[in-house]
Parts: C-alpha cells; structure tokens; sequence
C-alpha cells in the first residue's frame, strides 16, 4: 500500500441506472473533483463544559465536473430534454447585404433600390404587411407601411434609395434544437470514473477508477456567453447517493 499524488483530471462515463448502457462520455473535462462531508453532534458536561463524547451523523457526498466543451449529450443529461434535429425558425435582423447566404458586413448596408426594392437574405415566413422595415437613422422607431413581397424581393416605395434595416423570420432545415423546459430535469445515474494516480515509492502512473452507482445530477447550469476573460466551462454538480441495498457510495479502485 504505497503512498500516491492525486492530480491528474479524469474521463467520466454516465451509465443508464435502468438499462446499465452507457449515455454520455466525457473526455475534456477540466475538474472531477469529490467532497465527503459530515456533522458531529457532542455530549458536554462537567466544569468548562468540555465535549466529552461525539458521534458523527448526515454523511454527504458530492462530485463537481467542469467540462471544458459542451457536447449535445451533455446537454440533454444536464436538461432532461433530447436534442432534436429538423426545421428551426431564426429571427433576422437584416441591416447589410447578404450574397448567395454570405453576409457581406457593415460595409454594405442594406439599401433600397431607386424603385423601393429590398433583397432580403432569405425567404420570410411573415406575408409582406407582417415584415418590419425600418429606415436605418429610425431603427425601433415607426415602420415603414405599403410593402409588396416577391419571393425573396421586398419593395418599400418610401424606402427608395435610403438605408433600412427589416425585421422578419425564416426557416433553416438542418438546425439542432437545445430546449430548457418547466418539467424536465436531469435524472440519477451510474458514474465511473478513470485516471491515473502517481506511486509515491516508483514515481510511475498507476490505474485508478472511482466508481458511483447510484448519483444525482442537479439541475442548475449556467452558459456563460461574454467578450472578454476565458471561454465558458460547462458545470455539472453531482449529489452522490447511498446504494439501494447497502452503505456504499464511493468505490475507489487503484489496480
């Protein structure tokens, strides 16, 4: 029973507590970290009134996972929602000009014809009375009226020659969809755990897996979306539960 250093992060396999089957594998994470806590009760008594006898009782356990990417798995286990694929609706703010799906950038802002014609980027799912068109000094302000749509062709007769930015929705039909919703939430499953732990004797690598067979995800998660500082890490806070037929919660195995 050599002395060992913990350090190295671990890959962490979520398995279906119902099937047995793996559901998630996770290979870029930044943290595994465990913490085993407790509460102590004392009987104190005589002069001073010192701790004479403690008993220790509510013996928790947690597991924190810091994943430096976000797979769509993840998601759906961190959610309680599956990711679906199909047709989305996008909300398009169209101030520039867009080329064969290219946007072309603030250098080429949108700009109705001599006539009032606009083209927009993609084919609206609004009828043209329902697309909002602004003029670009007027953004938000009061909306252009009398447009006439063709296909993907806008024409504004107030709008000719001036700068606006048009408000309207469109369908893409290779999307992935991520729902949060009211009443799903992440459920319990079974948790292994692989890294190596380094022999304080040999200097060497040596097997490690820690074993949870029955853990809670919790379902709070946060997505951090900001222009300065890292990129955001994707959390996952684990509530280690005790086995249903027995006392055990953490199994650690070196081999």
């Amino acid at each position: 029973m050599a002395k060992f250093g913990v350090k190295e992060v671990m890959d962490v396999t979520f398995y279906d507590t119902a099937t047995g089957k793996p559901v998630l594998f996770c290979d870029t994470l930044k943290m595994t970290n465990l913490e085993n806590t407790a509460e102590e009760t004392s009987a104190r008594g005589g002069k001073g009134n010192a701790k004479l006898l403690s008993w220790d009782f509510n013996r928790e356990a947690t597991m924190a996972i810091q994943d430096a990417l976000l797979p769509p798995r993840s998601f759906e286990l961190l959610s309680g929602n599956k990711v679906t694929k199909g047709t989305a609706k996008i909300h398009m703010r169209q101030s520039t000009v867009w080329e064969n799906g290219v946007n072309k950038g603030q250098l080429f802002p949108l700009t109705a014809s001599a006539t009032g014609e606009i083209q927009l980027a993609f084919t609206p799912n609004e009828t043209a009375s329902n697309i909002l068109v602004y003029l670009a000094e007027d953004d938000g302000g009061t909306p252009l009226t009398g447009a006439t749509l063709n296909n993907t062709t806008l024409t504004v007769t107030s709008a000719a020659n001036k700068k606006v930015v048009v408000y309207y929705t469109y369908n893409v039909d290779s999307a992935e969809t991520y729902l949060i919703t009211s009443d799903a939430f992440p459920s319990t499953y079974k948790i292994v755990g692989d890294t190596v732990i380094r022999n304080a004797e040999t200097g060497k690598d040596e097997a490690f897996q820690i074993v949870i067979n029955k853990a809670k995800v919790k379902p709070g998660f946060s997505l951090q979306f900001q222009a300065d500082g890292d990129p955001s890490v994707f959390d996952m806070n684990i509530e280690i539960l005790r086995e249903s037929d027995n006392t055990k919660m953490i199994t650690m195995i070196q081999y």
